[in-house]
C-alpha cells in the first residue's frame, strides 16, 4: 500500500476521467489517480466524475467544470469575488467574429504537406511515402473489402521499422465534402489564395489596453481549400460548441432554435449524433440558414487525426517498402446515412504514385522475442493479422541466414511459430491464405488454426475456441517452455482471449482463478503477453447499439470505488495497453487497422 504520511495535505483536487466504455477497466487511470492522491492525503473537492467517448463526454465535463470550479471558489473563499455562473468553455482562444479573421499572405506560398503537417504536430517529422500498389484480399462475393497497401518509403531514415511497429498515416478529405463545405463560406472570394489566421488580442500599455492583431499558428499559412482537406477533420460530428456557434449564425429562427437545442441539451445531442452520426457537411445541408465564417472553421474544427496501422511486412524482407493491411470502413447509420473511412476510403481509391504523408510509431513491447528458440504463439482474426504477417516474413529471413542450429556453440533450433486466424468464410475473407500456407509448407510456420465464423453448414467458430481446443499444446509452450503470447484485434476478442487463456491455465494445472490472473498479469510484466488492441469496429447497427447502451451506464457518473494494489496493477496494464497502441476510438475509422 502506498504511504499515508498525507505528504499532499495541502493539495486540493477533484479528477475528471476520459476513457470509452469500449474497454475493459473504463477511465481505470482517472479511478487511479483519484484514489492516490486521496492516499497520499489530497483533499477532493469535487467528485470524480468519468467522461466516455462514446457518448456524453462533452456534457460531462461541461457540468464538471463548473461544479469543480465553483467548488474551488468555495475551498479557497473566493465566491464573493468570482462569478457564479461562469463560462468555462470561454477562454481568451474562443472563437468570436469580431476577434478572429483571415488575411492574405500577399506573395506567399504554402508549405509542401509533410512540412505542413511537421509543424502543426511539432513532435512528429513527417516524411512521404509514395503509393507501390494496391491489392484487394478479399474475394469479389464477400461483403467487405480488405487490401494490402505496399508503400515506397524513399530511403526515409525517419521511417526505419522493426516487425510490430506501427505506421501512422495523414489522409485527405473528399474532395466532393471539400467543395460542399467551401461552396458555404460567407465573403470568401477565393478559397485558393494563401491566409493566415489572426486573433485579436489586448495589451496592457503604460497608460491604456492596447488592440492588436497577431498570427494565430494553430495552422500553417495554407488556403482555405488546403486547410479543409489536409488539416481539418471535417467528417466527426460537431462538437456542442461549435454546434452553439453555428446557432449564432443562423439567420432562421426555427433553425437557430433547433441548434440551441442540440447545443444546450445532451440528450437531444447524443440522440441526433447517433440516429446520423452528421459531419459538418451534413449539419450545413440541414440547416441552410447559418452563414458559415471561415475563420470558424479554421479556429473551431478539430484537427486532422493521423491514423495508425501495423505494418504489414519485414523491412529486410522488403528493403525500402513498408506494407499495410487496411479494413475499408463503409456502413450505415441508424438514419440511413451512408458513410465511408475518411483514410481507408482514400488508400483504396488513390492512385499509384500518390504521395502519403507517414511516420512510424515504434512498438517496442510488440516486437519479436529476442531469443529465436522460445516458442511464438499468434492470435489475429480480421485485419489483426496485419503485424503477424511481419514477423513470418522476419522469420523466414533470419531461418535463411540461421538455417540449422549449430549445439556445439549452444545454438538453439528455432521454436514454434503458430498462428490462429480468424474471419468469416473460408472462400471469402481467408486474406493471407495463400501466404500462410506457402509459410507453413516452407517451415516458418509450424501451424496454421483458422476459426470460420459464418461458414455454411458448420457451427460458429471463433479464436477463442480454438485456443480452448489446444489448451495443452499452448499451456505447455506457454507455461512450460517459456514462450510468448501475441494478440492483435479489437478490444472484445482481446477480452475473450485472455478469458480462454485464463481457463487454459486453470484446466492445465492446480492454479486457482486468481492465480491464473496474476500469473498472465506477470506475463505482462516480463513482456511476454503482448497486446496490440484497437477500438470499437461497430461492425454491425447491433454491436454499435450494444456499446452505446453500455456507455449510458457509464455516462455522468461519479466514483468512489476503491482498489487494492493488485487490481490497481491490472487495471494499468489493461488500460495501460490500449493508451500505448494508440486506441483511441475514432468513429471515421473504428480501429488501427481499418
Amino acid at each position: 500500500m502506498l504511504d499515508q504520511s498525507g505528504s499532499l495535505s495541502n493539495v486540493r483536487f477533484s479528477v475528471f476521467g476520459l476513457g470509452s466504455s469500449a474497454y475493459p477497466n473504463f477511465c481505470a487511470f482517472g479511478v487511479l489517480i483519484n484514489r492516490l492522491l486521496q492516499n497520499l492525503g489530497a483533499e477532493c473537492i469535487q467528485p470524480m466524475v468519468q467522461g466516455d467517448e462514446m457518448g456524453g463526454q462533452e456534457g460531462a465535463f461541461r457540468k464538471w467544470s463548473n461544479s469543480a470550479f465553483k467548488s474551488a471558489c468555495e475551498t479557497f473563499c473566493l465566491s464573493e469575488h468570482i462569478d457564479n455562473n461562469p463560462d468555462i468553455d470561454a477562454t481568451d482562444q474562443s472563437w468570436s467574429a469580431d476577434r478572429f479573421r483571415l488575411t492574405v499572405c500577399k506573395d506567399a506560398q504554402e508549405y509542401d504537406i509533410c512540412t505542413g503537417l511537421s509543424k502543426l504536430h511539432h513532435h512528429r517529422t513527417v516524411v512521404p511515402c509514395t503509393m507501390l500498389s494496391r491489392t484487394q484480399l478479399q474475394a469479389s462475393k464477400s461483403s467487405r473489402q480488405t487490401i494490402l497497401i505496399c508503400l515506397d518509403s524513399e530511403g526515409a531514415d525517419e521511417l526505419t521499422y522493426m516487425p510490430g511497429d506501427h505506421i501512422g498515416v495523414f489522409p485527405v478529405n473528399n474532395s466532393k465534402m471539400v467543395d460542399s463545405v467551401v461552396a458555404r463560406l460567407d465573403g470568401v472570394p477565393d478559397p485558393d489564395v494563401v491566409v493566415k489566421s489572426e486573433t485579436l488580442q489586448y495589451e496592457s500599455g503604460p497608460q491604456d489596453t492596447v488592440q492588436k492583431w497577431k498570427t494565430n499558428d494553430r495552422l500553417p499559412i495554407c488556403t482555405i481549400r488546403t486547410a479543409l482537406a489536409r488539416y481539418l477533420d471535417i467528417t466527426t460530428p460537431p462538437t456542442q460548441s461549435f454546434i452553439g456557434h453555428l446557432a449564432e449564425l443562423a439567420t432562421d429562427e426555427v433553425e437557430r432554435k433547433a441548434l440551441h437545442v442540440l447545443a444546450n441539451d445532451s440528450t437531444a445531442y447524443e440522440e441526433w449524433k447517433f440516429e446520423s452520426f452528421p459531419s459538418i457537411v451534413d449539419v450545413l445541408e440541414a440547416f441552410p440558414s447559418v452563414r458559415v465564417v471561415a475563420s470558424l472553421l479554421v479556429s473551431e474544427l478539430p484537427l486532422m487525426k493521423h491514423r495508425f496501422y501495423s505494418i504489414s511486412s519485414s523491412p529486410q524482407a522488403y528493403p525500402g517498402q513498408i506494407h499495410m493491411t487496411v479494413a475499408v470502413v463503409q456502413y450505415t447509420t441508424k438514419g440511413g446515412k451512408f458513410h465511408s473511412g475518411v483514410c481507408s476510403s482514400w488508400l483504396n481509391t488513390m492512385e499509384e504514385g500518390t504521395l502519403l504523408p507517414c511516420f512510424v510509431r515504434p512498438a517496442p513491447k510488440f516486437h519479436l522475442p529476442s531469443d529465436d528458440s522460445v516458442p511464438v504463439i499468434m492470435v489475429g482474426p480480421g485485419t489483426g493479422i496485419a503485424p503477424f504477417r511481419s514477423f513470418w516474413q522476419q522469420r523466414k529471413v533470419d531461418k535463411y541466414w540461421k538455417p540449422t542450429a549449430d549445439t556445439a556453440k549452444g545454438q538453439l533450433p528455432f521454436g514454434p511459430m503458430q498462428l490462429y486466424f480468424g474471419c468469416r468464410t473460408a472462400d471469402g475473407d481467408n486474406i493471407y491464405k495463400e501466404e500462410t500456407s506457402t509459410a507453413k509448407a516452407e517451415g516458418v510456420l509450424s501451424s496454421v488454426y483458422t476459426a470460420l465464423s459464418r461458414e455454411p453448414n458448420r457451427p460458429k467458430t471463433y479464436v477463442q475456441d480454438l485456443l480452448r481446443q489446444n489448451g495443452e499444446s499452448i499451456y505447455y509452450n506457454i507455461v512450460g517452455r517459456g514462450g510468448h503470447f501475441y494478440v492483435c484485434g479489437d478490444v472484445s476478442m482481446a477480452a475473450d482471449v485472455f478469458i480462454a487463456l485464463e481457463d487454459i491455465l486453470l484446466n492445465n494445472s492446480s492454479m486457482t482463478t486468481e492465480e491464473a490472473k496474476d500469473y498472465l498479469l506477470k506475463l505482462k510484466d516480463t513482456n511476454r503477453f503482448h497486446e496490440d488492441i484497437f477500438g470499437v469496429t461497430l461492425r454491425t447497427a447491433e454491436v454499435a447499439k450494444k456499446t452505446r447502451l453500455q456507455s449510458k451506464d457509464h455516462r455522468n457518473s461519479l466514483t468512489s470505488v476503491k482498489h487494492g494494489d493488485k487490481e490497481d496493477r491490472e487495471m494499468q496494464h489493461r488500460d495501460g495497453n490500449n493508451t500505448e497502441n494508440g486506441s483511441s476510438v475514432c468513429m471515421d475509422e473504428f480501429s488501427t487497422h481499418l
